[in-house]
């Protein structure tokens, strides 16, 4: 994943000439998120409550209230719950047996094809109108959120002795 920093920001500002949308940056995004998790954890509160955490932040900044602004907060950060995913995941498969790996691999696969199934309707049902995009995004984050807490779980209780 490629870090976007202020600069890069900046200068495509400059060399475009296209106003900037509100850029939740990824590492802000994965602290704010592991520190929702932390919070919640500690007091044995719900961690899906951390689900949207930073996209709201970054929707309420100038410009995150429009389409492309709301699309871009929300993929900002789906991206960084997909990289927890992908990192709890492979910590995962590392502490199953051969079996569990396999059966976790099959599972996965099937996830990711019924979330991309599932999150791409918005555009059927809204017949690609602005709120279709928006739609699309938050599905895809809640789907990949909800997953990385489920994936997380598993790995805590694989790693349980």
């Amino acid at each position: 994943m490629r870090k976007i920093t202020a600069l890069t920001l900046f200068v495509a500002a400059l060399t475009t000439g296209h106003v900037l949308l509100p850029v939740s940056l990824a590492a802000d995004d994965a602290e704010t998120i592991e520190s929702c998790i932390r919070t919640q954890s500690q007091s044995q509160q719900s961690t899906y409550e951390c689900i949207g955490r930073a996209s709201r932040s970054c929707m309420e900044k100038p410009g995150g209230d429009t389409t492309a602004g709301m699309s871009q907060c929300l993929t900002s950060e789906t991206a960084v719950w997909d990289q927890m995913l992908n990192d709890d995941y492979q910590k995962l498969l590392a502490a199953l047996s051969e079996k569990g790996a396999d059966q976790t691999r099959k599972a996965q696969r099937l996830w990711v094809q019924m979330r991309d199934v599932d999150c791409e309707l918005a555009y059927v049902i809204y017949e690609g109108g602005t709120i279709a995009r928006p739609t699309a995004a938050n599905c895809r984050l809640d789907r990949t959120a909800t997953r990385a807490l489920q994936i997380r779980q598993w790995r805590e209780l694989a790693n349980y002795e």
